[in-house]
């Protein structure tokens, strides 16, 4: 019973799934996940925008090193 709960729980809310990508820019060699997220999307919380980049670039970190290329999320 309890494993059933906790799958109910872990399925639903507010997951939206992948975000569209919207552009992608070459990282740079000073360049940080929460300076492009800055710099691509003001308006957004800079936390909410580096996590779609790791997700939507499927990155184990939000290490990124210059000269990859990462998608920016469109949304």
């Amino acid at each position: 019973m309890v494993g059933a709960r906790h799958r109910a729980r872990a399925t639903s809310g507010g997951d939206q799934g992948p975000a569209p990508v919207g552009e992608s820019v070459i990282v740079g060699p000073h360049d940080t996940l929460w300076g492009i997220a800055v710099r691509s999307r003001p308006e957004v919380d800079p936390r909410i925008t580096v996590q779609r980049m790791i997700d939507l670039n499927a990155l184990s970190s939000a290490v990124v090193n210059p000269g990859q290329k990462v998608y920016i999320p469109s949304r």
